[in-house]
This record gives structure tokens, C-alpha cells and sequence, in this order.
């Protein structure tokens, strides 16, 4: 697997055989904060009713219960979409089938860890504690244990011309019967509102 870095200096993954790059993991509050320091970014009243939904958690200290609170959820598709355009040129949401393709590239790959050690290296010192805590709390064998895509949360995809999500969350976060392989993407029943178990992560084209 080949990583780099977007602006935020959090990794992301290149899936094989195409010229998409995948966030390794769903968007952190950590991360989002980088965004959150720019001028003319959303204000602390914002991120206050987003935090309301999924308090934060320390991503140096996190327990095992704490891992849903490191991410940012709470946020709505068109927000996630103005960040992942902040991010850079080719950044946007994933469509379900990106995402789909992403989970199973991600799940048969069970050598990553080397690869991902040297792209740390080069990445923000957040992103690095981050990572290394989600390892001693997962200890990971295939990579898209490691990105959450299961045991994390429903992340929004395009699906044609609506929002849906997909993702494994913990039962105690939000209970999907379905797998991302064999099933369509869940369509919340509230999509305009802030939901604890919703969060996202981006793509970058070309």
C-alpha cells in the first residue's frame, strides 16, 4: 500500500490499481481542528453544536470506550464536503462504490505496517499519536481495521443523488446488520440532523 499526507499531515491511502487516495481513517476532531485555526473557517458556536452530539476525547489517553468521541460525527454531508474542498484540488466524499472499493482493498491487506511507519514519519505529530493509539487499542491485522471501517462509524457516501453512509459501527454506537459488500448504504431517516454515529471521511481523484 503507498501513503501520504494531505494538508492536515493525516494519512491517507492509495487503493491499488487506481488513482484514488483514501483517508486512512474517518475524520478526527484532532484533524478537523487544523481547519477549524483557518481564517474564515466555521465558528466556535458551530463546533460547540457539533461537539454537543459526540463530546471530544483525548486522543494521548483514549480507552477502548472512548474510540467513537476521537472522531468527528455530528456533521452534516454538505459541511464534510466544504472541508474535504478545503483540503486541496480532487478532494470531495467518496461515492458508495469508492467507499466499497476502498473496504475491500483495505481488508485484504495485512501488509501495511512498515509502509505505514515510514509515511508517519512525515506526518503531523497528532496524526502519529493518533494512529498509535487506535494500534494498542485494535492491535489490527488487516488495514481496514485499522481505517475503522468496521468498529468505527457510518460515514457519508454519495449514493447517485443522495447521502447515505456506510460502515461497521460498534453495537453500542449504532447497530448495522448489513455488509458494505452485499448491502446498500444506510439511509438515515434524519438526514438533516446531527447524529452521533455519522461521520465521514474523504477522497482524493486523479
Amino acid at each position: 500500500m503507498l501513503f501520504s499526507c494531505d494538508r492536515t499531515g493525516f494519512p491517507l491511502v492509495q487503493i491499488p490499481g487506481t488513482a484514488l487516495r483514501l483517508h486512512l481513517l474517518p475524520v478526527s476532531k484532532v484533524q478537523f481542528e487544523r481547519y477549524l485555526a483557518e481564517p474564515g473557517a466555521v465558528g466556535d458556536d458551530w463546533y460547540s453544536a457539533v461537539l454537543a452530539v459526540n463530546p471530544r476525547a483525548s486522543y494521548r489517553a483514549a480507552g477502548d470506550a472512548d474510540r467513537e468521541r476521537l472522531l468527528l460525527t455530528g456533521i452534516l454531508p454538505d459541511e464534510a464536503v466544504h472541508f474535504a474542498r478545503w483540503l486541496g484540488p480532487g478532494f470531495d466524499l467518496p461515492t458508495a462504490d469508492e467507499w466499497r472499493r476502498g473496504y475491500c482493498a483495505l481488508s485484504s491487506c495485512y501488509t501495511w505496517q512498515a509502509e505505514l511507519d515510514r509515511a508517519l514519519a512525515q506526518a503531523a505529530p497528532a496524526a502519529r499519536e493518533l494512529v498509535g493509539t487506535l494500534r494498542r487499542l485494535l492491535n489490527p491485522a488487516p488495514l481496514h481495521q485499522l481505517a475503522l471501517m468496521e468498529g468505527g462509524v457510518l460515514e457519508w457516501v454519495r449514493d447517485g443523488a443522495r447521502w447515505a453512509g456506510y460502515g461497521k459501527p460498534r453495537p453500542a454506537c449504532y447497530e448495522v446488520i448489513c455488509e458494505p459488500l452485499s448491502c446498500p448504504p444506510v439511509t438515515p431517516m434524519r438526514a438533516a440532523e446531527r447524529l452521533p454515529f455519522f461521520g465521514f471521511r474523504a477522497v482524493k481523484r486523479g
